[in-house]
């Protein structure tokens, strides 16, 4: 079966903004699924502070001594300070790069695979089995839009069957690569939210019986995979993101309500 894209909607890469029958979409799905997550900065400052103090003591230690001049501190602290931002940008590239490699496996090419980071490879190769025992591919990279007012528009993984599953079944998956030792812990139910958002956009979209969504994690050190299956009972996820959305909206409309008034 092909799933065509979604007519009149386009996505631009240099902005990153969304538009649908000529209108710019104000936030995506994502972004507004972010609401749900309202502790994610106490946790990035806390893990870059840990980072940041970790960095100092390992200069400190295995080099630097007790640094003195004025110089030398400065230089110790803005390489300490620089630590989280590399360690961010090393995760984003290597996930940007599974990911390029898993959509071509799932538009049926045999890719090569990616040269230098041996991690990397590691986990695009158990990726690829993964998909190729358990996954039927439908569409990867589908943009959807989630009929509301006004509209929202995001970015699914990949619309998928399970190989030996209800042939009448789809799902949304996404691929998520997490670090070292995190797959003992569960993901949080706002992450769910913007799942969810993309089953809905799908059904709606395309009328298909989307019944559910697999979250695929892969540890970037060790690559062992952990897919969950979740098939919704009710209304509580969408609900969640809907409230999220109205949060994410509030300050529009009280620009709008104020140039009215001055109207």
């Amino acid at each position: 079966m092909i799933i065509n894209k979604v007519e009149g909607l386009e996505f631009d890469e240099a902005t990153h903004r969304y538009t649908y029958q000529n209108e710019k979409l104000v936030g995506s799905i994502s972004s507004i699924s972010a609401i749900a997550n309202g502790d994610n900065f106490s946790i990035a400052s806390t893990w870059a502070s840990k980072v940041i103090f970790q960095e100092m003591a390992e200069q400190i230690v295995s080099g630097m001594g007790s640094p003195q001049e004025e110089s030398e501190i400065m230089l110790l602290a803005e390489r300490a300070r620089n630590k989280p931002n590399l360690i961010r940008d090393i995760s984003a590239d290597f996930g940007t790069k599974l990911h390029k490699y898993i959509e071509e496996v799932c538009n049926g090419n045999d890719p090569p695979l990616p040269e230098g980071d041996e991690k990397l490879r590691n986990a695009c190769i158990e990726l690829k089995l993964f998909t190729q025992e358990y996954i039927e591919p439908k569409a990867t990279e589908l943009r959807v839009v989630l009929q509301t007012n006004p509209c929202i528009a995001g970015t699914a993984d990949l619309i998928c069957q399970l190989k030996n599953g209800n042939p009448s079944e789809y799902f949304v998956l996404d691929w998520k690569g997490v670090t070292k030792g995190s797959l003992k812990y569960p993901l949080k139910k706002s992450f769910f939210c913007q799942l969810e958002a993309y089953r809905h956009a799908v059904i709606q979209n395309h009328n298909l019986n989307c019944v559910g969504f697999i979250v695929v994690r892969i540890d970037r050190d060790t690559a062992e995979i952990k897919a969950e299956i979740h098939r919704p009972k009710d209304s509580s996820l969408i609900d969640i993101f809907m409230a999220c959305r109205e949060i994410f909206l509030m300050p529009k409309k009280f620009e709008t309500e104020l140039l009215n008034k001055g109207e």
